[in-house]
């Protein structure tokens, strides 16, 4: 049987439709093309540039004084003080009356580590000029060797003790001034006191005694 036209037509009409829906298929499995996306630009008022700007400024031209006290009293800030400079906690807490107090600690201290450090120096060099045969002020003396090495090793143990002694005096002082800033910040108005008042107790017998009331108030 040979095929006629129609026939062929409609074969080929049928390769057509099979070619066209995997073209189809294929194109809707590619996926879609990137769109760039811009973001808007933000737009900031002038006026709260200006106010910014003013504002830094404004703290620029503040010193470093008024700066550091800005949030005072700060316990932080009065332990740097003190650890850098010698009372400086206590003038920042604005406890004038402990600056004498606290230089006279250091002063003190500063006095015996002087006076042990000459004298260790005299005595040890007296007790090396002993030791050669050399003249030194202890000559002629009944100061000997063994004593004048005993006197230098007494004024050298007096002059390590008088440099942990300062130490000591600037840790204290420190502490202090620290301390000091923290209960300057603790609330003591009368909402959270002590008070004494005349108290009386009734037993069941019917004796009173009469004392004195220790009253909290929080």
């Amino acid at each position: 049987m040979k095929p006629n036209i129609f026939t062929i037509s409609a074969c080929f009409f049928l390769l057509l439709a099979s070619g066209n829906m995997a073209t189809a298929q294929v194109t809707d499995t590619l996926p879609p093309a990137p769109t760039d996306s811009i973001a808007a630009p933000v737009l900031i008022p002038v006026d709260t540039l200006q106010q910014d700007s003013s504002a830094i400024a404004k703290k620029k031209k503040q010193g470093f004084i008024k700066r550091y006290f800005a949030d005072y009293p700060n316990p932080n800030k009065a332990l740097y003080m003190a650890l850098a400079i010698p009372a400086g906690g206590q003038i920042y807490n604005k406890r004038w009356w402990k600056v004498p107090i606290a230089y006279g600690a250091y002063y003190m201290f500063i006095v015996a580590i002087d006076r042990n450090t000459s004298r260790y120096r005299l005595y040890r060099d007296a007790y090396i000029a002993e030791l050669k045969g050399e003249l030194h002020p202890f000559s002629g003396t009944s100061l000997d060797a063994n004593d004048l090495r005993t006197i230098r090793d007494g004024y050298d143990k007096n002059k390590q003790l008088s440099y942990i002694g300062l130490v000591a005096t600037h840790l204290v002082v420190t502490a202090e001034a620290f301390v000091d800033a923290h209960l300057r910040t603790f609330d003591v108005s009368d909402d959270i006191s002590f008070h004494l008042k005349p108290a009386a107790t009734f037993l069941p017998s019917g004796d009173a005694f009469t004392g004195v009331g220790l009253v909290v108030r929080f």
